[in-house]
């Protein structure tokens, strides 16, 4: 009868990697399914499966290794015991000289011997088997205490979390749930549903706060996450972040986090934007602002070029484009009049207007560059055009230079 290592086509030695290996290969030849109507396919498959249910078990297969062990040591003694019988049996005298009665004696002393050998190795079989299976338990019993301590930690690690949510301290509550996911990372569906569960709690209290005029109390919410290394944060929490601090007039903290925001997202044209309002406006580098716009409009261009082809101004339609494009354009336009670079600011006043034609403003500043170099007449339109639109700078604009034109 073959033994489960022989039904696997495995060695005795194999690894438990390479027996499941074994196994699937077997039980996909010989599965019923693949061999309808052939009875030996059928037993083969129950012989795989009961082999492989012993050996994939670590505790029963110590435990047939030793009955196996015991089999073999049986079947050699009994074959040592049968030879020397025959023997004894074969001749009357030995080459000594002894008589067959001496011989029976010997017989007997030798079956004695082989009785109480036998007797002794049963009781170290026995004694081996229990020390085994008490290291066995041991170990099981240590793997339960070890998980049942580890299932205690999440819980209060969890409901610290949730106490927090409820508290409202929301980023320290992701700091908790981050902290027990990176250690025990067999929790993730429990603990990925809580923090995001925070993590929405946190957009939505940090959006309320920010639309209030309350900036402290949007940093107050946030500050756990910046302590953290702000891996959490996402574009809208970014945003309220640098515009608090922009607005409470800590300047090189909102460009921190702009900065730290665009090198998670380099290809948001928002962040362009607003880094290029906060040079401006804040620290009056102009020639930095259209620095960040340049780069800008280049990421912009070959996305049009990747979606649409070289061709994307004849193919492109207005309505395809996102809102921060036309914030772009319309920036480095008003930033290159500013600098009089009328030619260039009128190029992406064309490509503004193209993108937004309801806008007032691009139409406004696209007057004042006509007007800078001398095309009064062509301002006022533009002008014109820009109070109907609704822009009031461009109506201060007309009552001043457009009057009799």
């Amino acid at each position: 009868m073959n033994t489960y290592y022989e039904i696997l086509e495995v060695s005795p030695n194999a690894a438990n990697k390479d027996i499941k290996s074994a196994y699937k290969k077997l039980a996909i030849k010989y599965h019923p399914d693949k061999n309808p109507d052939n009875l030996h396919s059928e037993e083969k498959f129950k012989e795989i499966l009961a082999a492989y249910q012993v050996l994939s078990n670590e505790a029963q297969r110590a435990l047939y290794d030793l009955h196996l062990s015991y089999s073999q040591f049986k079947h050699s003694a009994t074959c040592s015991a049968t030879t020397s019988s025959s023997t004894y049996y074969s001749y009357p005298f030995n080459q000594t000289g002894y008589s067959a009665t001496d011989s029976a004696l010997s017989r007997e002393e030798l079956l004695r011997e082989d009785q109480a050998a036998r007797k002794w190795i049963i009781m170290s079989v026995l004694a081996f088997m229990i020390c085994v299976f008490a290291l066995i338990q041991l170990r099981q019993y240590l793997k339960e205490q070890e998980y049942q301590a580890t299932i205690e930690r999440r819980d209060s690690t969890f409901a610290r979390a949730q106490e927090l949510i409820g508290e409202e301290r929301l980023g320290e509550a992701i700091w908790e749930v981050n902290t027990i996911l990176r250690q025990y990372p067999e929790f993730e569906i429990y603990g990925v549903r809580m923090k995001y569960q925070a993590l929405n709690d946190l957009k939505q209290k940090a959006a309320e706060a920010f639309n209030q005029g309350n900036y402290k109390k949007v940093l107050f919410l946030l500050q756990p996450m910046r302590d953290n290394g702000m891996r959490e944060l996402t574009g809208d929490l970014f945003y309220y972040m640098a515009m608090s601090f922009k607005y409470l007039d800590r300047n090189m903290e909102a460009v921190g986090a702009l900065e730290y925001w665009l090198m998670r997202e380099p290809k948001n044209l928002r962040v362009y934007v607003e880094l290029a309002h906060l040079y401006d406006e804040e620290f009056r580098e102009t020639d930095v602002s259209i620095n960040y716009l340049n780069k800008a409009t280049h990421i912009a261009t070959e996305s049009y070029k990747s979606k649409y082809g070289s061709a994307y101004a004849v193919v492109i339609s207005p309505k395809e484009v996102p809102e921060e494009h036309f914030e772009v354009y319309y920036t480095r336009a008003k930033l290159l009049c500013k600098e009089h670079k009328y030619g260039d600011a009128l190029k992406d006043c064309l490509w503004a207007e193209f993108m937004r034609p309801e806008r007032g403003e691009v139409y406004n500043i696209h007057g004042k560059c006509l007007f800078e170099t001398g095309k009064k007449g062509e301002a006022c339109s533009f002008w014109e055009k820009a109070a109907k639109l609704g822009s009031l700078s461009a109506q201060l604009e007309m009552k001043r230079y457009c009057r009799g034109v």
